[in-house]
């Protein structure tokens, strides 16, 4: 049993969500009290993440294309396996695609991380 810190309530520990920082291994709102702080800040934390975001868009761009870089086999057979168990729906979503016929556009062209970095 444990004390959620925002109902006050005692709770089976099952009722409260993992947190490897804790001395007990579990966070200090009950699940359902954290879906509820959650939903209510839900607008506030969206607009912090595009504030961040914003400053820091380069970096974050710039972590992922070295992260593709590094891990492109692993991202190949991910993307591969996710394709076999989804095959029947691709299929249908490319046949689809072709009867509504999309507009083309053209590709940008790709740009090394120092290119980006310095655009």
């Amino acid at each position: 049993m444990k004390q959620c810190s925002k109902c006050k309530e005692f709770k089976e520990i099952s009722q409260f969500c993992k947190r490897t920082v804790s001395k007990d291994g579990y966070g200090i709102l009950c699940k359902e009290c954290r879906i509820l702080i959650n939903t209510l800040n839900k607008d506030k934390r969206k607009k912090l993440w595009k504030q961040y975001y914003e400053k820091k868009k380069k970096i974050i761009c710039a972590k992922r294309i070295i992260y593709k870089l590094k891990n492109n086999n692993k991202i190949k057979e991910i993307k591969h396996k996710s394709y076999l168990k989804n095959k029947e729906k691709i299929k249908q979503r490319n046949k689809d695609k072709k009867q509504n016929k999309p507009i083309e556009l053209p590709r940008n062209r790709s740009l090394s991380i120092s290119e980006y970095l310095n655009s």
